[in-house]
């Protein structure tokens, strides 16, 4: 009967391309992990620092602008002190315009005297006439040069959209020390922006610039500016305030951190990420500009920041699967035959244990599998000798015993012979004095032909159980009766007994149903065990054979005799090959041996207890195997 094959999932082949496929992609993973986790750490590094850097040079850079912008126009009126109110107006216009061309943000420059009147007014390389001049526009520019003080003022876009703001130097005092006018320059910042924008920012990204109120005053995109985006959504997740101190009006929630302007431990401004006025989910920065009260805020799309980090998991992903893939064949091809080797291992010992004695297996190597094929097939080759040399030790023993019991046979024979032999001399006898009709006709021909015939069979079954004994066949398991067995191998030494008078008692339990195993060897345990009682028994003795049924796993065969017993000192050797307590000449020590290896291969124990003088108890257990059907892998039953 073949063993069931184990479920595919817990086959050695499975188990060594699991852990083939484990071992491939664990460590992998994680290395790949590790990496991929240090480099987004240092692609956010970078990129905060990155955008911190930019936007505080942007701020810095703008702030410097204003600055020395601011400083040209007070060199200006320094130099030309109050003497500017008193040159004649071409060569004051020819001034200004210089001084303008030098410094190319400024749209306008102006001139005006302490009473806020306009001396001069230039554009470009246009000279504007004092008509033009709009006092009701640089009002707060000239209440401040009334009190001495300089003057930036807010930014406000011109009729053709253009953002500007009013910056304004005071000249130096009159002699008397009445206000000597000033200087008032409307700036464009478009210009600046322009030039700004000129700073690296990254793929995707962009700056703008607003002021206090929180209003869009330049940008990268100009038509943002134009449009008159509403960037205050930014400025909320930057926790920007306004110029009322708070946040702008229009600041929902933003899932994301939002940071104030202080700066971060290198002391640059602190990068967010965060929800754009654009919809996007971006990394952004802002500074503020000098004393402004404008912010610059520099913003880049994640998806186009984290591109490179993206690019570098699809690379490494393609990478770590043709890994992933080369190592599968590697390990699948490695395991199929590792595998293999191992079930032709499995098959060769299920042949073996089949009775397949001497079956070889090819592919032995040097290696420790190898190894293990050579040990196999020496094994295979020792249990095939091993098994030769059992089955001609119990073919020696049956004839031993045969031959003990060939008198026995010869007078149970002689009996129904000389039977035959009377009736055969009677019958034709009568036959040469009497009709054959009339011995029909009152049927004692019959009756003489029917004696003949049992007779006959009754010598036939003899010698045919003697032979089936003594005829030494292939070994193999079929399904038996172990109480016919009993009842069989008890006709063999009938002679014997009766001679001898023994009293034979059987105990057979019915309840024992047919078992599969090796009958023939059986039969000759239970032959040997009741031979060696038989011996042992003086004349009138008594046998008793016991067939018992102890669970549903297990059945009992016992054979008691009151005869002679064994001595203690002999008891534990009689199992032991050529060991008998027999006279020379009337044992090979083999029986007993003979038993217990046919007894211990079939899964069975054999006990013998023993007391001289009253007698010897042989105790069989045997496993209850029957044959069912049992479903296999392959579909096959058993």
């Amino acid at each position: 009967m073949k063993p069931l094959r184990p479920r595919w999932w817990r086959r050695i082949k499975f188990r060594l391309l699991c852990f083939g496929v484990l071992m491939s992609i664990l460590p992998l993973a994680l290395l790949g992990f590790y990496n991929l986790r240090i480099a987004r750490q240092n692609l956010e590094t970078s990129i905060s620092y990155h955008h911190a850097l930019g936007i505080s040079q942007v701020a810095d850079n703008l702030t410097s602008l204003l600055n020395e912008l601011q400083h040209s126009l007070k060199v200006l009126a320094v130099t030309s002190g109050s003497g500017l109110a008193a040159m004649p107006a071409r060569e004051r216009a020819w001034l200004l315009d210089a001084a303008r061309s030098k410094m190319p943000d400024v749209r306008e420059l102006l001139v005006v005297d302490s009473a806020g009147h306009l001396l001069a007014q230039v554009s470009g390389r246009e000279v504007l006439p004092p008509q033009q001049f709009q006092p009701d526009l640089y009002a707060a520019a000239l209440h401040s040069l009334n009190q001495g003080q300089t003057y930036q003022g807010s930014v406000y876009f011109t009729p053709d959209k253009e953002p500007v703001f009013q910056l304004a130097v005071p000249l130096l005092p009159e002699p008397d020390g009445h206000p000597g006018g000033g200087l008032i320059a409307l700036v464009s910042l478009r210009n600046i922006i322009d030039r700004l924008t000129a700073i690296p920012v990254g793929p995707g990204g962009y700056l703008f610039l607003v002021d206090g109120e929180g209003r869009l005053i330049g940008h990268e995109d100009y038509s943002q500016v134009l449009q008159g985006r509403d960037v205050r959504p930014s400025l909320a997740a930057l926790a920007i305030p306004s110029a009322g101190g708070g946040l702008p009006s229009d600041n929902s929630p933003s899932p994301f951190s939002r940071l104030s302007l202080r700066a971060n431990n290198n002391g640059l401004p602190a990068v967010s990420r965060y929800q754009s006025y654009t919809g996007q989910e971006v990394i952004g920065a802002a500074a503020p500009v000098g004393n402004t009260g404008w912010r610059v805020i520099i913003e880049q799309p994640v998806a186009n920041a984290y591109a490179p980090f993206h690019t570098l998991i699809r690379n490494f992903t393609l990478g770590a699967l043709a890994i992933i893939l080369l190592v599968l064949a590697v390990s699948l091809a490695f395991g199929l035959r590792f595998s293999r080797k191992l079930e032709e291992l499995e098959e060769g010992v299920h042949r073996v244990a089949a009775g397949e004695l001497g079956y070889n297996l090819p592919g032995a190597g040097e290696d420790e599998l190898g190894q293990v094929i050579s040990a196999f097939n020496q094994l295979s080759q020792e249990l095939q000798q091993k098994k030769g040399m059992e089955v001609a030790i119990r073919q020696a023993d049956k004839m031993v015993t045969v031959g003990l019991l060939a008198a026995g046979v010869a007078h149970e024979i002689n009996n129904p012979l000389a039977t035959i032999s009377l009736s055969t001399e009677d019958l034709l006898e009568r036959l040469q004095e009497e009709d054959i009709n009339l011995l029909k006709e009152n049927g004692e021909l019959s009756q003489y032909l029917k004696l003949i015939h049992e007779q006959a069979g009754r010598c036939a079954g003899i010698t045919r159980r003697l032979l089936d004994f003594a005829r030494q066949r292939e070994y193999k398991e079929e399904l038996y009766d172990l109480n016919q067995v009993i009842q069989d191998v008890l006709t063999l030494p009938a002679y014997k007994i009766r001679k001898e008078k023994i009293n034979v008692e059987t105990f057979l339990d019915p309840a024992i149903p047919s078992i599969y195993g090796d009958r023939e060897g059986i039969m000759q345990v239970v032959f040997n065990l009741v031979c060696n009682a038989l011996q042992a028994l003086p004349r009138g003795g008594h046998l008793t054979v016991t067939s018992k049924l102890v669970d549903t796993t297990t059945l009992a065969l016992t054979v008691q005799d009151d005869g002679t017993g064994i001595p203690p000192e002999a008891l534990p050797h009689v199992f032991e090959p050529f060991f008998t307590t027999k006279p020379p000449g009337q044992g090979t020590g083999l029986g007993l041996s003979v038993c217990y290896g046919i007894v211990t291969a079939a899964g069975g124990q054999i006990d013998i207890s023993s007391q001289p003088g009253q007698g010897t108890r042989v105790d069989i257990k045997l496993p209850l195997t029957q044959r069912i059907a049992i479903p296999l892998m392959s579909g096959e039953q058993v």
